[in-house]
């Protein structure tokens, strides 16, 4: 009679397990020629530059290695 008083139940997604993507953020050197061979500018001095800017990138398009990328791209 008085259903709308009852707290609403939302389903338990406990039983759906997230699968999550692992992160394989190894060698920039491989975007770092992909730039070079593109655009012409190198990044040979800067690599770590290179690669926090590419992982930044990466995490907010979702995507979760550099092949990835490279993948996408093309």
């Amino acid at each position: 009679m008085f259903r709308f008083f009852r707290k609403k139940t939302t389903p338990n997604n406990n039983h759906q397990e997230e699968i999550k993507n692992t992160e394989e953020f190894k060698d920039v050197s491989v975007v770092a020629s992909y730039f070079k061979n593109e655009t012409g500018v190198t990044f040979d001095r800067q690599t770590t530059i290179l690669r926090s800017k590419v992982i930044t990138f990466c995490k907010q398009s979702d995507i979760y290695s550099f092949e990835e990328l490279l993948i996408k791209t093309n």
